[in-house]
């Protein structure tokens, strides 16, 4: 323990230990007070964060110098323990300068975090929606979404916000065609369920009219029958056979127009199937015709080929047997037509 430590030890009116220590906070209460940092920007903010860092060092070595000077005596502690408690009560005022306006800056830039954030799930509160929600709920979403503030170009979170927001227009723009597509289809489809159902309808209509008809025709031939039976009980057997001759009379009419009209269907039939016999018939001698044609072209344009191949090849013969022997061009040119007419044994002219 050094000699000054302990003429404090036995003097507790006498604090002496924090002597230095209070001169360089002065210094340090003096320089803070003066200094002003614009805690928003990074540069500045990393600054102020230092100089809290130096003063909470200065901090540290008063409670170290409490902490050295209490254990010599617990009277002299109480008093060290008040001067200390003042002394760090003013470094935490000056310390709170700037602590309380980082985390100020801080607790604002959170809040800023969680409101870009809480706007950016905004976005897509729709996605949890039915599979069969109208497009016109869609369209709410979208209108909602197009008048949403935006934050300025120059924020950090712009780009971020920005293609959220995109992105969730676009989405919202596909899920819209195809809600509608969707509608349409449904409406169409419930038309021609209406029309159908209406079509059975007017199709059961029809059939009870026709039952009504036909019953009321049944009964009105039972009654006209009950009628004639009675009446045909008074009359002779010649009247019958009169009735029935001319029931078949009729039966033969109807039998003869039936047939008529089945013969000029199968006349008409037959005169159809002739026709497309015969255009069946011009489409194949067309057929054949163009196959015929292009064989002639082949057979042609493949003649006109050998020919000039020939023509090529006894020239190039010509020139080669001219330049390298004594013989003239007319000898030349008649030994090789000996030779490509198979004249002159085992030579021959490869076209």
């Amino acid at each position: 323990m050094s000699q000054e430590l302990e003429v404090l030890l036995f003097d507790p009116n006498k604090i002496e230990v924090f002597n230095p220590l209070k001169a360089q906070l002065a210094t340090l209460e003096k320089e803070s007070n003066s200094l002003v940092f614009d805690y928003r920007d990074k540069h500045e903010n990393k600054a102020a964060r230092s100089h809290v860092a130096t003063l909470r060092k200065v901090k540290t070595r008063i409670t170290q110098a409490k902490s050295e000077a209490k254990a010599g005596a617990i009277a002299f502690g109480k008093a060290l323990d008040a001067e200390a408690n003042e002394l760090l009560d003013r470094m935490e005022q000056i310390i709170g300068k700037h602590a309380d306006e980082i985390k100020r800056i801080e607790n604002e830039e959170k809040a800023v975090v969680a409101q870009n954030e809480a706007l950016i799930k905004s976005f897509f509160e729709w996605e949890g929606l039915p599979l069969d929600t109208p497009s016109s709920t869609y369209e709410r979403y979208r209108s909602k979404l197009l008048q949403v503030e935006l934050p300025d170009a120059d924020s950090e979170f712009y780009k971020l916000v920005i293609d959220a927001h995109n992105s969730s227009t676009n989405q919202l723009s596909a899920v819209i065609i195809k809600a509608k597509q969707d509608e349409a289809n449904a409406a169409e489809l419930q038309e021609l369920r209406e029309k159908q159902r209406k079509a059975d309808e007017e199709a059961a209509e029809q059939k009870r009219i026709n039952d009504v008809k036909e019953e009321q025709a049944r009964l009105e031939t039972a009654a006209r029958e009950k009628a004639e039976k009675e009446q045909a009980d008074k009359l002779a057997k010649e009247k019958r056979d009169k009735e029935l001759a001319e029931q078949r009379a009729i039966d033969l009419e109807i039998e003869a127009q039936q047939a008529a009209k089945d013969k000029i269907e199968a006349q008409k039939l037959a005169e159809q199937k002739a026709e497309q016999a015969r255009l069946d018939g011009i489409a194949e001698q067309q057929r054949k015709q163009k196959e015929l044609d292009d064989q002639m072209m082949a057979s042609k344009k493949k003649r006109e080929d050998s020919i000039e191949n020939q023509r090529k090849v006894s020239s190039e013969a010509l020139e080669a047997i001219t330049a390298q022997t004594d013989i003239s061009e007319e000898t030349a040119k008649h030994l090789i037509k000996l030779v490509a007419h198979g004249k002159i044994s085992h030579f021959q002219i490869n076209y």
